[in-house]
C-alpha cells in the first residue's frame, strides 16, 4: 500500500513538471506523443517524409568573369506538398515552383529550401556549394583590374516609423553604405509616399565602402485626414534592390482621443491568433459617449487582410484586451496591426508592425508564459507538490510514532 501511494505521489510530480517543461518549450503534448502513439498503432504523419536537392549539389561550379552566376535549382519530395521557398546565404524567401533556376554569389554560398505539406508541417534541407570565377575582362570595370565586380550595398534599417501632428515636420535618417568592391550608381524612389516625405537626395555614387546619410523630411499638411499610412522606399543599385518599409501616423493637431496599441509578440504564425491591448483616452469634454473602434490586420500595400468593428461606451479612459487571427493563406513578411477610434469626424489611430514566419523561425520559449494564468497555474502546481510532500511528511511522522509506541509497550510487557 506505501508503495502503491508513493508512486502515486511520484507520477503527479512527474507529469507537473513535465508539463510545465512542455509548455515552456513550447510543445505540443499531443505533438510530444505522436512518435508513441503512432508506432503503437501505425498511422500518423509520414515518418520518413523527405525533400531532395538534386541541384545545385555540394560542388563547386566555375564561370567567366561578367557572366551571371545562373544555377538550376532541382528539387523533390517523397510526399505531397502545398508550397516550396528557398534562402540563398540567409537573405528573405523567395516562393518558387519547382524546377527553376536562381543567381549564386561568388564564393561560398549556402542554400536552404523549405516545403510545407497540406498539413501545415515544414521541412527543409540545405546545400553548401561553391562558384568560381575564371580570370579575364569584366564589362565595364576598370583597366588594370583583374578582380571581377561584386555589387552589393547595406541599409542602417528596414523599417521608418513616424508619428506627427497635422501641420508639422519630422527629420528621420536613412545610412546607405556601399559594402561591395565596385562603385555604385544609388537610385531610391518614393511608393505611396510622396505626398509624406522629401528627399535630400533621389540618384548618386558610391565608392567601394563609401557611406551616406540620406535625410528623410516627413510633414502632414493641415488638411491631411488623420489615418495610418503605409508606402515603401526602394533603394536599386544594378539589378540589387532593397525596400524599406514605411509607416506615417498623422495625428489631429487639437486631438480628442489618444490610443495606443501592443500586441503580445513581433512574431506570428500563419492561422495564429493575435494577442492585443488597446488603450483609448478621451481627452475631450463629452463623457458617456459611444465610439467606434476598427482594427485590423494590413500589409504594406494598405491590403486590409482581417479586421473587426466594436461600438464601444467610454468615459474617460477605456481598456480593450482581445485577439484578432491571422489568415491560414498569409504569406511570409512585415504586416501592421491597425487600431482606429472614431466619434463622428473626429478619428485616432495607432499601429505596431510584426513578422509572419515559419514554425521553425518561432522563438523556442513559449508566448505561453507571457499569458497571466501561466504564472498562478505554475503556483498552483508548486502548491499541490508542497501539499503532497507535508502530507507524506506528517502520514510518515505519525507511522514512526506509532512504532515507538508499539516498542514501549513490547518493552513493558517483557519487563525490560
Amino acid at each position: 500500500m506505501i508503495k502503491k501511494r508513493e508512486g502515486f505521489y511520484f507520477l503527479i510530480i512527474a507529469f507537473s513538471f513535465l508539463f510545465i517543461s512542455l509548455s515552456i518549450l513550447e510543445i505540443n503534448a499531443i505533438d510530444f506523443l505522436s512518435p508513441f502513439y503512432n508506432g503503437l498503432v501505425g498511422v500518423g504523419v509520414i515518418s520518413n517524409a523527405q525533400i531532395y536537392i538534386n541541384s545545385p549539389l555540394n560542388t563547386t561550379y566555375s564561370f567567366n568573369s561578367g557572366e551571371d552566376y545562373t544555377l538550376y535549382l532541382n528539387v523533390s519530395s517523397n510526399f505531397n506538398l502545398s508550397s516550396w521557398r528557398y534562402s540563398l546565404n540567409g537573405a528573405g524567401y523567395v516562393f518558387f515552383t519547382p524546377n527553376t533556376t536562381f543567381n549564386a554569389a561568388e564564393s561560398s554560398n549556402e542554400l536552404v529550401v523549405f516545403a510545407n505539406d497540406t498539413g501545415g508541417n515544414v521541412f527543409n534541407k540545405s546545400v553548401v556549394f561553391f562558384v568560381s570565377v575564371n580570370p579575364g575582362s569584366v564589362t565595364g570595370a576598370p583597366s588594370g583590374g583583374g578582380a571581377s565586380s561584386l555589387p552589393k550595398f547595406e541599409l542602417d534599417k528596414d523599417l521608418i516609423k513616424v508619428s506627427i501632428k497635422q501641420g508639422e515636420t519630422e527629420r528621420q535618417k536613412l545610412v546607405i553604405k556601399n559594402t561591395g568592391n565596385t562603385v555604385l550608381k544609388i537610385s531610391i524612389d518614393l511608393k505611396n509616399l510622396g505626398r509624406f516625405v522629401v528627399l535630400s537626395e533621389n540618384d548618386f555614387y558610391l565608392k567601394s565602402g563609401e557611406s551616406k546619410t540620406i535625410y528623410l523630411d516627413f510633414f502632414a499638411v493641415e488638411q491631411q485626414k488623420p489615418d495610418v499610412y503605409t508606402g515603401n522606399i526602394i533603394i536599386t543599385a544594378g539589378n540589387i534592390e532593397k525596400i524599406v518599409n514605411v509607416i506615417v501616423e498623422v495625428k489631429e493637431k487639437k486631438p480628442t482621443f489618444d490610443i495606443k496599441t501592443d500586441i503580445s509578440d513581433n512574431k506570428f504564425v500563419s492561422g495564429g491568433e493575435i494577442e492585443f491591448d488597446i488603450n483609448i483616452v478621451n481627452l475631450g469634454d463629452l463623457r458617456n459617449i459611444d465610439v467606434l473602434l476598427y482594427y485590423s490586420i494590413m500589409d504594406f500595400e494598405n491590403t486590409t487582410l482581417t479586421f473587426k468593428e466594436e461600438s464601444l461606451l467610454i468615459d474617460k479612459k477605456l481598456h480593450i484586451p482581445g485577439k484578432i487571427k491571422l489568415p491560414y493563406d498569409i504569406d511570409y513578411g512585415n504586416y501592421i496591426f491597425y487600431a482606429k477610434v472614431s466619434y463622428g469626424s473626429i478619428i485616432a489611430t495607432s499601429s505596431e508592425t510584426f513578422k509572419v514566419v515559419s514554425k521553425e523561425e518561432m522563438p523556442r520559449i513559449s508566448k505561453f508564459i507571457k499569458n497571466k494564468y501561466f504564472i498562478l497555474l505554475i503556483l498552483v502546481i508548486i502548491l499541490i507538490i508542497f501539499a503532497i510532500i507535508i502530507l507524506e511528511y506528517k502520514r510518515r511522522k505519525i507511522r514512526n510514532k506509532g512504532r515507538k509506541s508499539r516498542t514501549r509497550g513490547n518493552i513493558i510487557k517483557t519487563g525490560w
